[in-house]
């Protein structure tokens, strides 16, 4: 058995050698291992350090509207280098949870602040949505408008637990509603 595995490679590995195949345009640029690809350069270490401490600082500072602190959070967070900040984060998030108010706050930051809460795992209610609801028990028309809104909505609906069928309720809304917009 041993010798047929041996004599199939040989000729599978003649096969490919005798072909015809030009030369890559890189050459073997992408074959050859980077040397030192671990030690960085301190010229750019330096400033690296100094920017993650500004936004340490941001995340720490206390900001008169915590809608400010969300966003920034959530930007941390889409650029992906959120572990840097991890503990900062959780403090903020914590903060923001019991001082959070959400009178007035319009749809985005709404979905948003219980999109990030969801997610480091506080226990917030569904019932936040309510409010963008009309009379009849249906999201607002209103809200077709609002982009922004309808995608952080949408994100957020996805944190759902069996049993909030307001969220259930936010998938329909935004899956329909953001599929004809992209129609239009």
């Amino acid at each position: 058995m041993a010798d047929q595995d041996s004599a199939f490679f040989t000729s599978t590995t003649n096969r490919i050698n005798s072909a015809n195949y030009h030369p890559a345009i890189w050459g073997d640029y992408f074959l050859t291992p980077v040397s030192d690809s671990k030690t960085t350069d301190t010229s750019i270490q330096q400033p690296f350090e100094v920017l993650k401490q500004e936004v340490r600082r941001m995340l720490r500072d206390d900001i008169d509207e915590s809608s400010q602190k969300l966003h920034l959070i959530n930007r941390i967070q889409r650029l992906g280098v959120a572990y840097h900040f991890t503990s900062e984060i959780e403090d903020a998030l914590e903060k923001i949870c019991h001082d959070y108010s959400s009178d007035g706050n319009d749809l985005y930051t709404a979905a948003l602040w219980f999109r990030l809460l969801r997610q480091q795992g506080i226990k917030v209610s569904s019932d936040i949505f309510v409010k963008f609801k009309d009379s009849e028990g249906e999201f607002k028309e209103s809200l077709k408008q609002d982009v922004d809104g309808m995608l952080s909505l949408y994100e957020a609906a996805h944190l759902g637990i069996r049993g909030e069928d307001i969220l259930d309720e936010a998938i329909a809304f935004t899956t329909a509603n953001l599929y004809s917009f992209c129609l239009n």
